[in-house]
């Protein structure tokens, strides 16, 4: 199908299409032309230009700073209290089914905390390609973790029946806090983004025939 282009008046079809970037590419140039400028000296240079919509949320400027500084506070008080509760001395920690799921915390928290960077160091336009690596990325990593902390907890709860004589019990159950805590700040940062709509819009691009369309 034909996708025309309010903003040119051309439809992509149109547009030149080379083909030969890799799907990685093609994806974080989503929307994006691109066509090859050489200067007096024969240096080529490729020149970029965005034509697709732009993502704006409907929070001022006040108001988003203050959502970005909070979800970097809960990311931060889950970081510390992961590795608090993780280190923690306890027979809980030794069981493969609290191991695996603290594991895949420790991968997603990594994965999130480029996540974080990306959606606090984001202005307030977004591309197709900046809104999939911060907001809709934020999504699914917080969900993600939450699953993940629920899943640690539920271990750490079924490692606590088989303590004997419930031994070190008070220092696990404060671990399961801790775990529980981390997962309610990732169901926050959730559930926040989720409430946040985002309005597509979009802009007058000159679009040359020569363009390449990623």
């Amino acid at each position: 199908m034909t996708r025309k282009r309010r903003t040119s008046g051309m439809a992509r079809d149109s547009i030149m299409d080379h083909g030969f970037h890799s799907h990685s590419y093609h994806k974080h140039f989503e929307d994006y032309v691109e066509r090859v400028q050489i200067d007096s000296r024969g240096t080529k240079k490729i020149i970029r230009t965005y034509i697709g919509n732009y993502y704006r949320n409907n929070l001022t400027k006040r108001l988003s700073l203050g959502i970005k500084a909070g979800y970097l506070a809960l990311y931060l008080l889950t970081v510390v209290l992961f590795l608090k509760a993780g280190t923690a001395p306890v027979m809980s920690n030794t069981k493969w089914y609290v191991v695996l799921p603290e594991f895949l915390n420790l991968l997603v928290l990594l994965w999130l905390l480029k996540t974080m960077i990306y959606y606090a160091t984001a202005g307030k336009a977004l591309t197709v390609g900046e809104y999939r690596y911060t907001s809709r990325s934020l999504l699914h990593t917080t969900l993600a973790a939450a699953i993940s902390f629920g899943a640690t907890l539920m271990g750490i709860l079924v490692s606590a029946r088989a303590v004997p004589g419930g031994r070190n019990m008070k220092d696990i159950r404060i671990c399961a806090a801790e775990i529980l805590i981390c997962g309610i700040c990732m169901l926050a940062v959730y559930v926040t983004e989720k409430r946040i709509k985002y309005q597509q819009q979009s802009e007058a691009v000159e679009v040359h025939e020569d363009d390449s369309y990623m």
